[in-house]
Protein backbone atom coordinates (compact mmCIF):
# COMPACT_ATOMS: atom_id res chain seq x y z
CA UNK A 1 0.00 0.00 0.00
CA UNK A 2 3.13 2.37 0.75
CA UNK A 3 2.97 4.71 -3.02
CA UNK A 4 -0.50 3.76 -3.54
CA UNK A 5 -2.45 6.86 -4.13
CA UNK A 6 -5.29 8.19 -1.58
CA UNK A 7 -8.25 10.31 -3.04
CA UNK A 8 -9.92 12.30 -1.21
CA UNK A 9 -13.83 12.16 -1.07
CA UNK A 10 -14.83 15.98 0.55
CA UNK A 11 -12.77 18.99 1.14
CA UNK A 12 -10.22 18.28 4.38
CA UNK A 13 -8.12 21.39 5.57
CA UNK A 14 -6.88 23.05 2.21
CA UNK A 15 -7.17 20.16 0.32
CA UNK A 16 -9.75 20.15 -2.40
CA UNK A 17 -12.22 17.11 -2.78
CA UNK A 18 -10.41 14.33 -5.29
CA UNK A 19 -7.19 15.95 -5.08
CA UNK A 20 -4.56 12.75 -4.86
CA UNK A 21 -2.57 12.36 -1.50
CA UNK A 22 0.80 9.12 -1.40
CA UNK A 23 0.76 6.67 1.01
CA UNK A 24 4.16 6.81 2.74
CA UNK A 25 6.24 3.92 4.29
CA UNK A 26 8.05 0.65 2.83
CA UNK A 27 6.82 -0.33 -0.60
CA UNK A 28 5.15 -3.83 0.32
CA UNK A 29 5.18 -3.79 3.99
CA UNK A 30 1.87 -3.19 5.01
CA UNK A 31 0.86 -1.38 8.57
CA UNK A 32 -1.72 -0.74 10.47
CA UNK A 33 -1.44 3.32 10.14
CA UNK A 34 0.46 5.60 7.92
CA UNK A 35 0.73 9.36 6.45
CA UNK A 36 -0.97 10.42 3.65
CA UNK A 37 0.97 13.40 2.23
CA UNK A 38 -1.33 15.66 -0.25
CA UNK A 39 0.23 18.23 -2.23
CA UNK A 40 3.04 15.76 -2.22
CA UNK A 41 6.62 15.59 -3.88
CA UNK A 42 7.56 12.02 -3.56
CA UNK A 43 10.49 10.10 -3.13
CA UNK A 44 10.49 6.33 -3.97
CA UNK A 45 13.21 4.52 -4.58
CA UNK A 46 15.96 2.94 -2.07
CA UNK A 47 17.30 5.85 0.31
CA UNK A 48 21.02 4.24 -0.55
CA UNK A 49 22.93 1.09 -2.30
CA UNK A 50 23.20 -0.16 1.27
CA UNK A 51 19.71 0.26 1.56
CA UNK A 52 17.95 -1.46 -1.22
CA UNK A 53 14.30 -1.79 0.28
CA UNK A 54 12.19 1.20 -1.74
CA UNK A 55 10.68 3.66 0.47
CA UNK A 56 8.21 6.73 0.20
CA UNK A 57 8.96 9.77 1.68
CA UNK A 58 7.32 13.17 0.62
CA UNK A 59 7.11 16.64 1.15
CA UNK A 60 4.31 18.86 1.05
CA UNK A 61 0.95 18.54 3.33
CA UNK A 62 -0.92 18.53 5.01
CA UNK A 63 -0.35 14.82 5.90
CA UNK A 64 -2.43 13.22 8.25
CA UNK A 65 -2.07 9.59 9.52
CA UNK A 66 -5.12 7.25 8.81
CA UNK A 67 -6.09 3.87 9.36
CA UNK A 68 -5.52 2.31 5.99
CA UNK A 69 -8.04 -0.57 6.80
CA UNK A 70 -11.01 2.51 6.34
CA UNK A 71 -9.58 3.40 2.74
CA UNK A 72 -11.63 1.56 -0.29
CA UNK A 73 -10.56 0.56 -3.04
CA UNK A 74 -11.53 2.22 -6.45
CA UNK A 75 -10.21 -0.32 -8.69
CA UNK A 76 -8.27 2.38 -10.63
CA UNK A 77 -5.39 3.28 -11.46
CA UNK A 78 -3.08 6.76 -11.82
CA UNK A 79 0.34 7.86 -13.00
CA UNK A 80 1.89 9.34 -10.15
CA UNK A 81 5.39 11.78 -10.65
CA UNK A 82 8.04 10.64 -8.01
CA UNK A 83 12.10 10.95 -7.56
CA UNK A 84 14.60 8.68 -6.66
CA UNK A 85 18.53 8.74 -6.47
CA UNK A 86 20.09 8.00 -9.96
CA UNK A 87 21.95 4.31 -9.50
CA UNK A 88 20.67 4.27 -5.90
CA UNK A 89 23.41 6.74 -5.17
CA UNK A 90 22.44 10.00 -2.92
CA UNK A 91 23.73 13.33 -3.44
CA UNK A 92 23.39 16.54 -5.03
CA UNK A 93 22.28 16.50 -8.41
CA UNK A 94 21.74 12.94 -8.39
CA UNK A 95 18.01 13.50 -8.13
CA UNK A 96 15.84 11.43 -11.22
CA UNK A 97 12.13 12.32 -11.51
CA UNK A 98 9.73 9.54 -13.41
CA UNK A 99 6.12 8.49 -13.10
CA UNK A 100 5.02 5.32 -12.25
CA UNK A 101 1.29 3.76 -12.29
CA UNK A 102 -0.34 2.80 -8.73
CA UNK A 103 -3.55 1.77 -7.47
CA UNK A 104 -6.27 4.57 -6.41
CA UNK A 105 -8.12 4.39 -2.80
CA UNK A 106 -10.89 6.96 -1.42
CA UNK A 107 -10.59 8.42 1.94
CA UNK A 108 -13.66 10.24 2.95
CA UNK A 109 -13.23 11.67 6.40
CA UNK A 110 -15.28 11.07 9.03
CA UNK A 111 -18.40 12.78 9.26
CA UNK A 112 -18.21 14.49 6.01
CA UNK A 113 -20.30 14.58 2.69
CA UNK A 114 -18.59 13.42 -0.75
CA UNK A 115 -18.46 15.80 -3.32
CA UNK A 116 -19.88 15.42 -6.67
CA UNK A 117 -17.01 13.25 -8.52
CA UNK A 118 -15.15 15.05 -11.48
CA UNK A 119 -13.34 13.18 -13.64
CA UNK A 120 -9.81 11.34 -11.83
CA UNK A 121 -7.52 14.32 -11.59
CA UNK A 122 -3.74 13.89 -13.36
CA UNK A 123 -1.34 15.77 -12.12
CA UNK A 124 0.16 18.53 -14.66
CA UNK A 125 4.13 17.74 -14.31
CA UNK A 126 6.66 20.32 -14.35
CA UNK A 127 7.95 19.83 -17.52
CA UNK A 128 11.18 18.26 -17.52
CA UNK A 129 14.50 20.88 -16.69
CA UNK A 130 12.25 23.53 -15.27
CA UNK A 131 11.24 24.04 -11.12
CA UNK A 132 9.05 26.44 -9.30
CA UNK A 133 10.88 29.63 -8.64
CA UNK A 134 9.84 32.50 -6.11
CA UNK A 135 12.05 35.34 -7.30
CA UNK A 136 15.66 33.71 -8.07
CA UNK A 137 15.58 30.84 -6.06
CA UNK A 138 14.74 27.34 -6.86
CA UNK A 139 11.81 26.02 -4.78
CA UNK A 140 13.03 22.71 -4.67
CA UNK A 141 10.06 21.17 -2.56
CA UNK A 142 7.30 22.54 -4.53
CA UNK A 143 5.31 19.66 -6.16
CA UNK A 144 5.49 19.71 -9.19
CA UNK A 145 2.05 21.26 -10.13
CA UNK A 146 2.29 24.42 -12.54
CA UNK A 147 -0.99 25.85 -11.50
CA UNK A 148 -0.65 26.42 -7.64
CA UNK A 149 1.26 27.54 -4.89
CA UNK A 150 0.65 25.07 -2.46
CA UNK A 151 3.87 25.46 0.07
CA UNK A 152 1.98 29.52 0.12
CA UNK A 153 -1.14 28.00 0.67
CA UNK A 154 -0.20 26.69 3.84
CA UNK A 155 1.76 29.78 5.34
CA UNK A 156 -1.03 32.05 4.18
CA UNK A 157 -3.48 29.71 6.36
CA UNK A 158 -0.95 30.13 9.17
CA UNK A 159 -0.64 33.82 8.71
CA UNK A 160 1.53 34.78 11.98
CA UNK A 161 1.94 31.15 13.63
CA UNK A 162 5.60 29.56 13.78
CA UNK A 163 6.58 26.26 13.24
CA UNK A 164 9.48 23.95 14.79
CA UNK A 165 12.12 22.81 12.76
CA UNK A 166 14.99 20.46 13.40
CA UNK A 167 18.45 20.14 12.35
CA UNK A 168 20.55 17.10 11.98
CA UNK A 169 23.90 16.14 13.30
CA UNK A 170 26.46 14.61 11.32
CA UNK A 171 25.62 10.76 12.78
CA UNK A 172 22.08 11.22 11.52
CA UNK A 173 22.63 11.67 8.53
CA UNK A 174 25.46 9.44 7.92
CA UNK A 175 22.70 7.30 9.18
CA UNK A 176 20.48 8.03 6.76
CA UNK A 177 23.01 7.88 4.17
CA UNK A 178 23.75 4.32 5.37
CA UNK A 179 19.85 3.17 5.37
CA UNK A 180 19.70 2.79 8.83
CA UNK A 181 15.79 2.10 9.44
CA UNK A 182 13.55 5.00 10.25
CA UNK A 183 15.66 7.51 9.67
CA UNK A 184 14.63 8.58 5.93
CA UNK A 185 16.28 10.88 3.24
CA UNK A 186 19.39 12.75 4.42
CA UNK A 187 17.92 16.20 4.76
CA UNK A 188 20.31 18.31 7.22
CA UNK A 189 16.83 20.89 8.33
CA UNK A 190 13.65 19.21 9.17
CA UNK A 191 11.02 21.80 9.10
CA UNK A 192 7.45 20.59 10.88
CA UNK A 193 3.97 21.54 10.04
CA UNK A 194 2.28 24.79 11.78
CA UNK A 195 0.05 23.64 14.12
CA UNK A 196 1.51 19.60 14.18
CA UNK A 197 4.80 19.28 15.54
CA UNK A 198 4.45 15.93 14.92
CA UNK A 199 3.91 16.16 10.82
CA UNK A 200 6.68 16.47 8.67
CA UNK A 201 5.85 19.84 6.31
CA UNK A 202 8.84 19.77 4.56
CA UNK A 203 12.89 19.19 4.28
CA UNK A 204 16.23 20.94 2.61
CA UNK A 205 19.58 18.92 2.08
CA UNK A 206 21.79 22.35 3.97
CA UNK A 207 21.60 25.77 4.92
CA UNK A 208 21.58 27.44 1.14
CA UNK A 209 18.20 25.34 0.50
CA UNK A 210 16.74 26.49 3.86
CA UNK A 211 17.82 30.23 3.16
CA UNK A 212 16.62 29.92 0.05
CA UNK A 213 13.18 29.02 1.27
CA UNK A 214 13.06 31.58 3.82
CA UNK A 215 14.29 34.67 1.56
CA UNK A 216 11.36 33.40 -1.43
CA UNK A 217 8.49 33.89 1.64
CA UNK A 218 9.77 36.38 3.88
CA UNK A 219 10.31 34.03 7.05
CA UNK A 220 12.72 33.99 9.99
CA UNK A 221 14.36 31.79 12.42
CA UNK A 222 14.50 32.17 15.90
CA UNK A 223 18.34 31.60 15.64
CA UNK A 224 20.59 30.31 13.83
CA UNK A 225 21.03 26.75 14.74
CA UNK A 226 23.80 23.92 16.04
CA UNK A 227 23.56 20.05 14.68
CA UNK A 228 21.12 18.85 16.79
CA UNK A 229 19.26 21.85 17.88
CA UNK A 230 15.57 22.54 17.57
CA UNK A 231 14.53 26.31 16.40
CA UNK A 232 11.65 27.94 15.56
CA UNK A 233 10.50 29.32 11.73
CA UNK A 234 8.30 32.42 12.03
CA UNK A 235 5.47 32.84 9.59
CA UNK A 236 5.28 35.99 8.46
CA UNK A 237 2.05 38.32 8.75
CA UNK A 238 0.74 38.67 5.06
CA UNK A 239 2.25 38.32 2.08
CA UNK A 240 4.04 41.63 1.31
CA UNK A 241 7.46 40.24 1.79
CA UNK A 242 7.49 36.91 -1.11
CA UNK A 243 8.99 36.88 -3.69
CA UNK A 244 7.15 36.66 -7.26
CA UNK A 245 6.64 33.14 -8.16
CA UNK A 246 7.28 31.71 -11.82
CA UNK A 247 8.27 28.40 -13.28
CA UNK A 248 10.80 28.33 -15.62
Amino acid sequence: MPGDAVRLRAPWDIVEAYDIGIIEGRVGQRSERAFVCFNARAFRGPASRQQPDEIVCCSGGPAPQLVLSKLQATGETIDVPAWRWRDGIPGAGRGEDYTIEVPVWDWLPKGATPAAPPPLRRFDPIPTGQATHRGDSPLGHQPRQVQRDLCGETIAANFGRSCVAYRRTAQQLQDCRDGKPGTGLPYEYLIYAPRSAGTSWTAFPDRAGLGAWLDAFGLTIDHEPEPGDQFTVQLPNDDSGWQQLSVR
